[in-house]
């Protein structure tokens, strides 16, 4: 939405490149680099989908301004438009899906710009996940926008000391570009 947000929530999926900062889908030495491509685009493709059922936030698809970035996104989303029926299509062509790039950065400051630009747009809470993150259900993502009725911010952390979501009500924002995020 480019003016004022009439949803206050949003999820961000945020893609991640395959390499980026010093941090690689750590996919072993069994794969081509044209199969960890087409890995990638399906983990983006399902983490779009699992969005599509949520009934409540708008759904902010954000990306790094890199030819192969674009085209992909573009693949994608001809590829779902293609696939998808009903309310999921509905919403993928409607006012409550944007996909956008942002400013050329480092994966943190990504992370903040895209914080930023909801919270300006008008939101009240926002989810951010990456798009390494398929199996990350509707549930999770709606619990999260639930601790937020409550709570300032959520994390989901992850067994190797990562975090597969994170959120923020209220314009809350801890500065994430301040962060290494290869480890």
């Amino acid at each position: 939405m480019t003016a004022k947000a009439k949803n206050k929530t949003a999820l961000i999926i945020c893609i991640q490149e395959t390499t980026e900062d010093g941090s690689s889908m750590n996919l072993g030495n069994q794969l081509s680099p044209e199969e960890i491509n087409f890995l990638h685009h399906a983990f983006i493709a399902d983490s779009i989908t699992n969005a599509l059922s949520l009934t409540k936030p708008d759904i902010k698809l954000y990306f790094a301004p890199l030819p192969d970035t674009r085209k992909g996104v573009e693949t994608i989303l001809t590829y779902l438009k293609g696939r998808l029926r009903g309310k999921k299509r509905q919403m993928l062509d409607g006012d409550r899906f944007e996909a956008r790039e942002l400013s050329p950065g480092r994966w943190g400051q990504r992370m903040d710009e895209s914080l930023r630009i909801c919270f300006s747009g008008g939101y009240n809470k926002v989810v951010f996940i990456g798009s390494r993150t398929p199996t990350l259900t509707p549930d999770m993502i709606t619990n999260a926008f639930k601790i937020l009725d409550k709570k300032d911010v959520v994390f989901g952390p992850t067994v190797e000391g990562r975090y597969y979501l994170i959120g923020f009500s209220n314009g809350y924002h801890v500065p994430l570009a301040e962060f290494d995020w290869r480890h």
